[in-house]
């Protein structure tokens, strides 16, 4: 029995369901039936090089067309470091996690990942204790301006670490990946390994040795024998006749002017008492909070591009857990579903999110294929794509260390930016400490001016349901297509 298992045990029935509904974003299980069910380990072959999952191929694709990279930048304020032990641990850990010093490498024919197999990484120091004020603003500016602009090229680091010392022992923190080769989720996950050992709470021999080569090859004998596999990709051919057209930043029509900011990231906090309240409704009517806000994203996209019925891309970040330390191998396990949003005809808001929660689960059951880079590979998706993502259903590693998501041991998020080819509009949503966080990535270049206008319907539409549910309505499709559907949401009492 594992320690999170005993503590559960120890809990109340009510906090029990709790903390299992948390764990929904655990490794993927297997059927006991499945010919893999351990990871294939090849230890010697860590640097030979490997065929690249489905979504990175669409990526990579995307990435051809666009003529731009795939990063991911957040720079951070902190107070008090232990320096030398900080850049001591991030060391180790890139030299532990071979994907960390890995290569996209296309010869024209065939496109593969390989490792390095030396390598010379380093966390950079400066120190800016007694600079006057505008050199520091200028130097500053400088080392954000290298880690802004995407990253492409055989001589580029996949993983960039800059910390600047402040006076008063303050700190500026600057981390870079590549996205082709870590999602998110491993981003978080290298910022839990990173603290842990900092705070001497693990060695790094108790993480796991094995790569994410070695991941990628056991998927894909995974692929070959199981039955899941093969029953999630006869669901989404089946389905996919059946679904309206996906939504994109093109269809977000607005009288507003387009932004010249490029790619751009902000996050909005939403309110404890707001976010508390939102899920008590979803309690009481048997809902996930993350869905009844899935649902509002939706309403919001739907007022603004004037449509009832589209198709929204939904990131999914599934380890399979072929072995008992998935969680800790580092890499891009992103893959997507699709999700289709039907709202005519349905005026009662809970039963709009019942509708969409029910699709999800059934969806999410057929996770395995990755029905969105096959059809990305295919061109059969548009590019500007908008795209849905929750990491409210949380890992067992993230649980056990608290209510505050590993991230956020980086400090107070100063500035950040997410590159990704194809892709017009992402909304990440986070609990933190009670509290929600819309993370909205946008590329201004390939979103229209309507993006400002979902972005302040979410909110208000999440204020709207949280201060009065009873009253909320999804507005039928006469109402939608009006822009001031906002405004009518709430019935007046």
């Amino acid at each position: 029995m594992t320690d999170l298992e005993k503590k559960i045990q120890g809990m109340s029935a009510a906090k029990q369901a709790m903390l299992r509904k948390m764990l929904k974003g655990k490794a993927v299980k297997l059927d006991e039936q499945q010919a893999v069910q351990t990871m294939i380990a090849e230890p010697e072959q860590r640097y030979t090089p490997y065929a690249p999952r489905s979504f990175q191929l669409a990526q990579l694709k995307a990435a051809a067309k666009a003529g731009t990279g795939h990063w991911f930048f957040m720079e951070t304020q902190r107070d008090a470091l232990d320096i030398e032990r900080f850049v001591e641990t991030i060391n180790q850990l890139v030299a532990h996690h071979t994907i960390l010093h890995s290569i996209q490498v296309d010869d024209g024919q065939s496109t593969q990942l390989q490792t390095r197999t030396a390598v010379d990484w380093q966390a950079h120091v400066v120190d800016l204790r007694g600079v006057d004020e505008s050199s520091k603003v200028l130097r500053l500016a400088q080392i954000r301006a290298q880690f802004e602009a995407p990253r492409a090229g055989e001589n580029t680091q996949p993983f960039m670490v800059t910390i600047c010392q402040l006076d008063n022992n303050q700190w500026q923190l600057f981390v870079g990946a590549d996205l082709m080769l870590l999602d998110l989720v491993s981003v978080e996950f290298l910022a839990l390994q990173w603290r842990q050992l900092y705070e001497g709470r693990k060695s790094l021999g108790e993480i796991g040795a094995l790569t994410f080569r070695d991941y990628c090859q056991t998927e894909r004998a995974f692929q070959k024998s199981s039955r899941e596999w093969q029953n999630s990709r006869t669901y989404w051919t089946e389905k996919l006749a059946d679904l309206p057209p996906v939504l994109t930043g093109d269809d977000l029509s607005s009288t507003q002017p387009v932004s010249t900011a490029g790619a751009e990231y902000r996050v909005d906090i939403i309110d404890k008492s707001l976010w508390m309240a939102i899920k008590a409704f979803a309690s009481d009517n048997k809902l996930t909070g993350s869905m009844v806000i899935y649902s509002l994203f939706t309403l919001a996209l739907a007022g603004t591009a004037r449509l009832a019925d589209f198709t929204l891309e939904m990131r999914l970040f599934n380890r399979i857990s072929f072995d008992a330390k998935v969680n800790d191998i580092l890499g891009q396990y992103s893959s997507g579903t699709f999700s289709k949003v039907e709202i005519d005809g349905l005026a009662q808001f809970v039963d709009y999110c019942r509708q969409l929660e029910s699709q999800t689960w059934a969806d999410l059951d057929n996770g395995f294929y990755d029905v969105v880079s096959e059809q990305a590979l295919t061109e059969q998706v548009k590019d500007n794509r908008i795209v849905f993502t929750s990491t409210i259903s949380r890992y067992s590693e993230f649980v056990e260390e608290g209510v505050v998501p590993p991230m956020k041991w980086f400090g107070a998020m100063h500035n950040g930016v997410a590159h990704v080819p194809g892709q017009a509009l992402e909304l990440l949503i986070v609990e933190n400490a009670n509290l929600l966080e819309l993370h909205w990535f946008i590329d201004h270049n390939k979103a229209s001016g309507g993006v400002e206008q979902v972005i302040t319907q979410t909110a208000s539409l999440i204020k709207s349901v949280a201060q009065a549910p009873e009253r909320f309505f999804a507005c039928a499709n006469a109402q939608l297509v009006d822009l001031s559907f906002c405004d009518c949401a709430v019935e007046e009492a």
